[in-house]
């Protein structure tokens, strides 16, 4: 027997079998509604953005991430602080490796379907 269902603000699949219940989260997306439209996942770029840390201040994705509260203004507090003491590129650069470091991680040593935080060395 399977099931659906959000609980708090997590949507979870409970999965019930003889002598075991799973539960896993389900990942929620909100459909896009305009013709054309397009949704960019800032995590998605990061890797990309390392090496040219130019490209960030004016990207998509950083303007979506601000518009739905995921690059909140502590970040912009915490990049404005790194870009004063470590100058425009290489503070810029501080900031998407710090985003990296809070990328969920999925590994063996995890509960199956829970991402943990990934570190370094992990």
């Amino acid at each position: 027997m399977r099931i659906e269902s959000v609980v708090g603000v997590q949507a979870v699949r409970l999965a019930v079998t003889v002598g075991a219940v799973v539960v896993a989260p389900v990942l929620l997306v909100a459909r896009l509604i305009a013709k054309g439209a397009v949704r960019l996942e800032l995590d998605h770029y990061l890797e990309v953005l390392v090496p040219k840390p130019g490209a960030f201040p004016g990207s998509t994705a950083l303007e979506q991430a601000r518009s739905a509260g995921r690059f909140t203004p502590l970040h912009d507090a915490w990049w404005a602080q790194a870009r004063k003491v470590h100058g425009e590129r290489d503070g810029t650069r501080a900031l998407i490796e710090v985003l990296l470091l809070g990328r969920p991680c999925r590994t063996s040593t995890s509960s199956p379907g829970w991402p943990r935080p990934c570190g370094p060395g992990r």
